[in-house]
């Protein structure tokens, strides 16, 4: 391509160009125009493009371009447009590109471009835009930057520049986009910045959150663009972080954990998993302004105060608190804390319930939900105590002990989830009492015993799970009027017979510890018969046992229980 010696105008832009760059362009003496933005190039810049010093138009925009920009660059002085942009070049930005004062438009931006802004800046005086955001650029904003007499757009985003805002910004008269935000710039902003008529709308894009936030700029700022800076907007990054612009001897400053902060300028503060110990500071209800406190994950105790309540956001979990609480609580912003066993008064025995640290409010609480919480620890008795739950979730936890007896209390529970936990013993009778239960779920736990014929009360059931458990012993026929009609029963050790309703949903039983009849049942439903006597006997003698092979029914002179108790005291005689 370098055999074009007349030629004037290289446009390849937005193809699918690979490889690097060819040196004999460097031949094209003439070149007036070299666009070749948006393609796949890679490599470096080659030097030889510094000998086309009739370019008046260089495009390598949004390709994989490397290495550094030329220094020989400064020679191309007929340059209007530079556009570098979205590229992979490192290095400084050299001096010489200052030697191009024809430049009307400079964009290197979204490089990996390092050092200094050149500090001669200023001698572009024909730059309209400049572009130097999404790199790693250090350093001060040089005063030279007000000499752009010209400049329409100057975006310094998202580098790391440190120091101040220079003054000599409000010389740039002409400036309407600005954007200096996600640096380190400190200091107050200067009242100048007031010339600029700042227009936060660039490109279809608002760039408000983006024009001065992320940075550490004090307070006051200039009533001109109060709009546009933020003081750590609920402890998110992006507003201002002003903890290093005041003495706590100035007034209204206030020193929290070592750290100076203004009461009327500070709106959040975020000290989260700090190691704070002692109590939550009194001086915090004087921060009349702020907004957000994170205060969770630390070692602090003593009580809550009622400044809490004016706080629109703050999440104290993880602490050691207790109570009283104040009346405003956002339950979900202070439960758990880490001592709720050690306060002397933590929730309010006389409307709300302890669990795991949490108060739960007696009348109000209608849902719990812990499920996959790490829980441990038995189920709390008390938790009967909250005849308004409707649905209690506390499964995937490591929760161990017996289920309580109280949770028969519960009787406007819908849904009781506690799967997946390391409860034992057997399952309540007074689950019974929970006549709204639509969904039952204690599968893959470690109960024990047989299954509560209670179980059949529960009509309105939809789902039973009580499957990977040790539940040993007959299954009641009573299970065949609760609601699930297709339960989950399997990998137990449940016993035939089986009740026919259920024959499908028994799966996998473990019954080696079963004993098998081979006596047959004794029905006597009219009088008594020689043969039963007999092989009532007969079982005893060979230690069966009776109450799983025999069905005692006789509804006439002499019951077969009666016979067997008969007989058993005269063995043991």
């Amino acid at each position: 391509i370098g055999n074009l010696s007349y030629l004037s105008r290289l446009v390849l832009f937005e193809n699918n160009l690979t490889g690097e760059i060819p040196a004999s362009i460097g031949n094209l003496y003439d070149l007036e125009i070299l666009s070749l933005g948006g393609n796949e190039l890679s490599g470096g810049i080659p030097l030889e493009l510094c000998n086309l010093t009739n370019l008046y138009e260089l495009f390598l925009w949004g390709n994989n371009l490397t290495g550094t920009i030329p220094s020989d660059i400064g020679n191309l002085t007929s340059l209007n447009y530079l556009e570098l942009d979205r590229n992979q070049l490192i290095g400084e930005i050299p001096q010489s590109i200052t030697n191009l004062t024809d430049l009307r438009v400079l964009t290197l931006w979204s490089n990996n471009l390092t050092g200094a802004i050149p500090s001669n800046i200023g001698n572009l005086i024909n730059l309209e835009r400049l572009d130097l955001d999404r790199n790693y650029l250090t350093g001060e904003i040089p005063s030279s930057i007000g000499d752009l007499s010209n400049l329409n757009i100057l975006f310094l985003w998202n580098n790391q520049l440190t120091g101040e805002i220079p003054s000599s910004i409000g010389n740039l008269s002409n400036l309407h986009i600005l954007v200096v935000g996600d640096n380190q710039l400190s200091g107050e902003i200067p009242n100048e910045i007031c010339n600029i008529d700042i227009d936060p709308v660039f490109d279809n894009y608002n760039w408000t959150p983006e024009i001065f936030n992320g940075n550490s700029l004090c307070p006051p700022y200039p009533e001109c663009i109060q709009n546009y800076v933020d003081i750590e907007p609920f402890g998110l990054s992006g507003g201002q972080n002003i903890t290093n612009c005041f003495s706590c001897d100035e007034d209204d400053v206030y020193e929290l954990w070592g750290t100076c902060y203004h009461a009327e300028y500070t709106t959040s503060i975020n000290l989260a998993n700090n190691g704070l110990t002692g109590e939550i500071p009194q001086e915090l209800e004087n921060f009349v302004n702020l907004e957000y406190l994170a205060l969770r994950d630390n070692n602090l105790s003593g009580l809550v105060g009622d400044f809490i309540c004016d706080i629109e956001e703050y999440t104290l979990n993880n602490n050691s608190l207790c109570g009283p609480f104040p009346d405003c609580i956002d339950v979900n912003s202070i439960f758990p804390q880490q001592n709720s066993s050690e306060c002397e008064e933590y929730c309010n025995n006389n409307t709300q319930v302890d669990l795991w640290g949490f108060c739960y409010e007696i009348d109000e609480t209608t849902q719990i939900s812990l499920n996959n919480s790490e829980l441990s620890g038995e189920i709390p008795s008390s938790i009967g105590n909250l005849i308004n739950l409707e649905r209690l979730y506390l499964n995937d936890n490591q929760l161990s002990g017996e289920i309580p007896s109280s949770i028969g209390n519960l009787i406007n529970l819908e849904r009781l989830y506690l799967k997946d936990n390391q409860l034992i013993g057997e399952i309540p009778s007074s689950i019974g009492g929970l006549i709204n239960l639509e969904r039952l779920y204690l599968n893959e736990n470690q109960l024990t015993g047989s299954i509560p014929v209670e179980i059949g009360e529960l009509t309105n059931l939809t789902h039973l799970y009580l499957s990977d458990n040790q539940l040993s012993g007959q299954i009641p026929i009573e299970i065949c009027e609760q609601g699930d009609s297709s339960p989950d029963l399997e990998n137990n050790n449940l016993c035939p017979p089986y009740p026919d309703c259920i024959l499908e949903h028994v799966g996998s039983q473990n019954v080696s510890d079963c004993v098998e009849c081979s006596l047959g049942d004794i029905n006597n439903d009219l009088n008594l018969d020689i043969l039963d006597v007999v092989l009532v006997i007969d079982i005893i003698i060979n230690e069966s046992n009776y109450n799983d092979c025999v069905d005692m029914n006789n509804d006439n002179i002499i019951d077969i229980l009666d016979i067997i108790l008969i007989v058993n005291m005269i063995m043991d005689s």
